[in-house]
């Protein structure tokens, strides 16, 4: 008896293993601190007021902030899962978990590579030019900033040794 598999099957069933995998990697930040700073390229980091992401809650400065719960946001034209957050101020804000994941820097390893679409300006290595651009940091970024800061194309000193 031979199965018939048709293309949208293989779609749906794609799409919820990859959803299924998202949903654990955003439940795995609850609990955790992170910090926010504009990019070289911004002016602000966008959070919102409520889980409908409609009122803009910028964040200028370097502030650091506590993940606290994965809800579901209201959003247009559909239902987006968003992170709530807690600053150091108290205040609450939410952020998109796909907005969050496009923002964040991922300190590079001993081992890794890291790519860039843009070509860096000589002197600095593409983690250099990542990091610059990117806006929210599982460490303090002035603190990943001081490791990566003499870090040129041919050098690289990795955040944890192995």
């Amino acid at each position: 008896m031979a199965i018939r598999v048709t293309t949208a099957v293989m779609a749906t069933a794609c799409a919820a293993v990859l959803w299924g995998a998202a949903h654990a990697q955003a439940e795995d930040r609850v609990g955790r601190t992170f910090w926010a700073r504009p990019g070289i390229d911004q002016t602000s980091v966008d959070f919102y007021a409520e889980a409908a992401l409609r009122t803009r809650r910028a964040v200028s400065d370097k502030t650091r902030f506590a993940v606290e719960a994965v809800e579901i946001g209201r959003g247009f034209p559909r239902e987006e899962r968003v992170y709530r957050v807690k600053f150091d101020s108290g205040e609450i804000a939410y952020i998109g978990t796909g907005a969050f994941e496009d923002a964040l820097f991922h300190e590079p390893q001993a081992g890794d590579i890291m790519t860039s679409a843009l070509q860096p300006p000589g002197g600095i290595g593409i983690h250099v030019y990542v990091f610059e651009r990117k806006s929210i940091f599982e460490d303090d970024p002035d603190e990943i900033a001081a490791r990566l800061k003499d870090d040129g194309p041919r050098r690289f000193l990795p955040a944890k040794p192995e």
